[in-house]
């Protein structure tokens, strides 16, 4: 029931700033998943104060309650919102979706199936939802742009290369290492190590990943005294990637 509330709401949300503001799809949706991700991230600080004591356990536990499941739907809601309005901008729009977003939000569907179909990892989820912080600021960017206020655009790259430098790189590691400690000393459950033939290469894409975004935002803001910011694209495999002038 959460995930149908909170994908009606989500898709509302997309479909609000596109009747209100008069930019591209690709411009918009930027916004609107910036709104998105901020209901994300809160929904990870929630889910961090709830299961912080898990943490030794790299917040990989079974969950006896299906309630406990929440940030799980609501996470499942906010990725079938995008799909439907990537569907739509294709079919209203001819917006081209970028296929790696598609095939992104397609995997994190999968781990929300098996989240719930196992009745494992809902801390987990809750809690790495707290990095989405980088969407909320390229919404603010987009937002600046649209304002022409470049020195809010540029103050928002470097706060994209802090987030990803300083919290998303150092989230990974810890989970990392807290996971590994725990298969090592004997602390870990079963869940630990049927998931673990996954968590380790998951872990060791979403790393290189974000040292691909580090080298990337510091490329836009070598640039940016020179020809302003081009669009971020919202490609999470492509962010040098334009999707307009």
């Amino acid at each position: 029931m959460i995930a149908l509330v909170a994908t009606a709401a989500f898709f509302f949300v997309h479909l609000a700033v596109a009747r209100r503001i008069d930019r591209t799809f690709t411009r918009n949706l930027k916004l609107s998943r910036g709104i998105a991700a901020a209901v994300l991230v809160t929904t990870g600080a929630v889910s961090l104060v709830l299961w912080w004591r898990l943490w030794p356990q790299a917040f990989l536990v079974r969950h006896d309650s299906r309630l406990e499941a929440w940030a799980v739907e609501i996470f499942a809601g906010h990725l079938l919102a995008d799909l439907l309005w990537l569907g739509a901008g294709r079919v209203l729009s001819e917006s081209r979706a970028a296929r790696d977003l598609v095939l992104h939000h397609i995997l994190g569907l999968v781990a929300c199936v098996a989240a719930w179909w196992f009745r494992a990892g809902y801390a987990l989820v809750g809690v790495v939802l707290v990095t989405e912080v980088l969407p909320v600021l390229t919404g603010i960017g987009a937002w600046a742009r649209n304002r022409k206020n470049q020195a809010l655009e540029h103050g928002m790259l470097r706060a994209s290369l802090a987030a990803v430098a300083l919290f998303r790189i150092p989230s990974w590691l810890f989970l990392g290492t807290t996971f590994t400690h725990a298969l090592l000393t004997g602390a870990a459950s079963d869940v630990h190590r049927t998931v673990a033939p996954v968590f380790y290469p998951g872990l060791l894409f979403v790393l290189v990943l974000d040292v691909y975004w580090c080298k990337s935002y510091v490329r836009l803001l070598r640039d940016f005294p020179r020809r302003g910011i081009r669009d971020v694209s919202i490609d999470p495999l492509a962010p040098l990637l334009p999707e307009e002038a």
